[in-house]
C-alpha cells in the first residue's frame, strides 16, 4: 500500500487566518524573522571564504657569469651559510632569554658549536667537508639500495 501524502491544508489556513488578524507589529517582526536569519547565513558562507593571499612575494634572481670558477661558489655560499647561522643564532639567544624568564631549560650548546664550526671554516676545507658528505650520502644510498 502507498503512503498517502498528508492533508496539510488545515495547517495552511491556520497560518493564514493566524497572518491575516491585525496586529500593530506584525510587518517589523516578520521582516526581522526573514532579515535575520538571511543576515547569519550570509555571514557564514562569508566566514568560510578563504582569504587570498596579499603577502607580496618576492623573487631574487642571481645572474652568475659563465666562467664562474667553484673557489667563487664554494665562497658565495659559505658567506650565505655564515649569514644564517648569525641569524639562527639571535633566535637562539632570544629563546634562551625567553626559557631563562620562564625558568624552562634552554640547552643551545650543540647549534653554537655547529655555527662556530661553520664560521671558521675557509672554503676550501668546506669544498673536502661537502664532498665528504656527498660521498658519504651516495655511499649510503648505494648500500640501501643493494638491500644492506
Amino acid at each position: 500500500m502507498l503512503m498517502k501524502m498528508p492533508d496539510i491544508t488545515g495547517g495552511l489556513a491556520d497560518i493564514w487566518d493566524y497572518v491575516k488578524i491585525d496586529r500593530p507589529h506584525r510587518i517589523p517582526a516578520l521582516g526581522i524573522s526573514i532579515v535575520l536569519p538571511i543576515v547569519i547565513i550570509y555571514l557564514f558562507a562569508y566566514a568560510m571564504q578563504p582569504e587570498p593571499d596579499t603577502k607580496a612575494r618576492i623573487v631574487y634572481i642571481e645572474n652568475w657569469t659563465v666562467d664562474r670558477s667553484e673557489q667563487d661558489i664554494r665562497r658565495e655560499w659559505l658567506e650565505r651559510a655564515k649569514a644564517t647561522n648569525a641569524r639562527h643564532a639571535r633566535n637562539r639567544e632570544a629563546y634562551q632569554r625567553l626559557a631563562d624568564s620562564m625558568g624552562v631549560e634552554y640547552d643551545s650548546t650543540e647549534a653554537d658549536r655547529d655555527s662556530a664550526a661553520t664560521e671558521a671554516m675557509d672554503p676550501e676545507t668546506m669544498a673536502k667537508a661537502q664532498l665528504d658528505a656527498a660521498e658519504t650520502y651516495s655511499r649510503q644510498r648505494g648500500d640501501a639500495a643493494k638491500g644492506e
